[in-house]
């Protein structure tokens, strides 16, 4: 049997959290790291109640990688300025080369 890929299309990210703003926990796969940051902003803006984020892409390009706890925890006091998010609470962002995981606690 053959595995297909199926790729979440980044122009969509918007209307996904517009349709489910209450999600805590996504993973989905994309076509490239490209793709995976635009996603990921998007997320880390628009869905308060996140805390796990894992998105794998199939493709690397020669962006530098953006992701790292400061990074996720600028992203979250812009998108939520009156919640105080403490820096403790990312547990763990990594990316491996082939996902990009986001662990908030």
């Amino acid at each position: 049997m053959k595995s297909e890929n199926y790729y979440f299309p980044s122009y969509y990210a918007s209307k996904f959290v517009e349709h489910f703003p209450s999600l805590n926990h996504v993973e989905l796969q994309v076509f490239s790291f490209d793709n995976c940051v635009s996603v990921i902003d998007i997320f880390l803006r628009h869905l308060k109640n996140i805390y796990y984020i894992k998105i794998t892409y199939s493709q690397d390009t020669l962006l530098n990688d953006p992701f790292s706890q400061d990074y996720v925890i600028n992203k979250r006091r812009q998108a939520f300025p009156i919640d105080i998010m403490d820096e403790q609470m990312i547990v763990d962002v990594k990316n491996n080369g082939e996902a990009v995981e986001i662990l908030l606690s």
